[in-house]
């Protein structure tokens, strides 16, 4: 295997992205009601007008301009109720019963509200009154959108609320970029799975789990989830097999220097040569790699805390642009909320933190136990801390990633 050359972790991000670019632009059409946190490839326009027609926005009496300061009784012509149409233009004189939703008739000049109003003659008379301003409880015709004007913006990952807007738009389908399809193995032959009865030796694997449901949440779609023992034959075949039909190939463990650490040696056989193969960063510096064809191969720590930060800062803003998903990383500047004293290094440093906003502004506690092996403390982790200094003062302001957790 060729030397590996540790490049700093701005080198590599950019790196990654550079991989992920070449997954962008393949598109489909998809149904509204199978697109939710899929990535728009296209601006989405409005094809009508919503709402479509002059609606009553409050139950009450649909009136003329000459009648809605209410000078006289008034007859009662109907009821109009939300799906119906107005058969007649109203006349001055005359009113009609109006549910919210329903259609205005023709002449109307506002909506008087129930409680503007006096009943008479059982309901075939009303006497209105308070004045009602023009246009009191009317929502005019395409106050919520024209013909023409944009919905969603192209490269918008779809929510719940994206979806409601296209079906109130009568948006039927819609154009998103494909998933990109992910395999992930896990590696090392100590590890197995819950359920199983526990020898000596034996740790239960978390890494797998981890990766399977954060990619899915990041819109990965996961077409292989495999555990390989630690054996170079098996492994590499593994590896070979799930590039044919993945966009990313992505591997836990085996990534360092060790007796039974193959992967590095294993993609850059297969991809010919690596893009990176060691970051300068702590934790999870050894980070491999490469591609093969149009797969992305990834070779990540099998350490889970190591591996959680490698997700969060380099492969997740990958996965994220290979969908061609605007990178929004929640990154900002915050108070550090006591002194930090942490063995020198010569390169960036992730801390994993607790971090929440107080006065406005957001203050963060690194987390004590910041062991790479241990995963405990991950459930706890609402930001990543970002630093080249190992000594810093209570207050001093610091580079935080915030993560979803802090939001939960």
């Amino acid at each position: 295997m060729s030397k590996m050359v540790p490049i700093d972790y701005e080198e590599a991000l950019q790196r990654i992205l550079e991989l992920a670019a070449s997954s962008q632009n393949e598109a489909e059409s998809l149904p509204i009601a199978q697109a939710l946190g899929r990535i728009t490839a296209e601006e989405v326009f409005s094809q009508t007008h919503v709402p479509p027609f002059h609606r009553a926005m409050m139950d009450g009496y649909a009136v003329t301009e000459a009648d809605r300061q209410g000078n006289q009784p008034l007859k009662v012509m109907g009821r109009l109720a939300a799906g119906d149409w107005p058969a007649e233009k109203l006349q001055p004189g005359t009113c009609y019963k109006i549910m919210t939703g329903a259609p205005i008739p023709e002449g109307t000049a506002a909506v008087v509200r129930h409680e503007w109003c006096e009943v008479l003659e059982q309901g075939n008379m009303i006497r209105i009154l308070e004045i009602a301003a023009r246009g009191e409880s009317i929502q005019n015709a395409g106050m919520d959108g024209k013909p023409g004007e944009l919905l969603i913006p192209a490269r918008t990952r779809l929510y719940a609320e994206h979806l409601a807007i296209l079906s109130a738009f009568g948006q039927e389908r819609v154009r998103v970029f494909h998933k990109p399809r992910v395999s992930i193995l896990t590696t090392g032959s100590e590890l197995i799975s819950p359920g199983t009865p526990l020898l000596p030796g034996k740790i239960y694997g978390s890494n797998g789990m981890f990766l399977e449901n954060a990619l899915r949440a990041d819109g990965a779609h996961i077409v292989r989830h495999a555990h390989i023992p630690d054996q170079r034959e098996k492994l590499q075949e593994a590896i070979e097999n799930a590039a044919h039909s993945s966009d990313w190939v992505i591997l836990t463990g085996g990534v360092s220097k060790g007796d039974f650490d193959f992967v590095p040696s294993i993609l850059e056989n297969i991809a010919g040569k690596l893009s990176i193969s060691r970051v300068l960063m702590r934790p999870g510096g050894p980070f491999v790699a490469g591609k093969v064809n149009q797969c992305k191969l990834i070779g990540l720590s099998g350490n889970p805390s190591a591996m959680y930060i490698q997700y969060h800062v380099l492969l997740r803003p990958a996965i994220l642009y290979s969908q061609s998903e605007q990178i929004h990383l929640f990154e900002t500047r915050a108070r550090l909320a006591e002194d930090i004293h942490l063995k020198s290094v010569p390169h960036v440093r992730f801390l994993r933190s607790k971090a929440r906003i107080i006065d406005g502004v957001w203050h963060v506690w690194p987390s004590e136990q910041q062991s790479p092996g241990l995963v405990r403390g991950l459930a706890d982790c609402q930001a990543i801390m970002k630093s080249q200094e190992s000594q810093l003062k209570k207050e001093s302001w610091v580079n935080i990633q915030i993560l979803p957790l802090a939001f939960s």
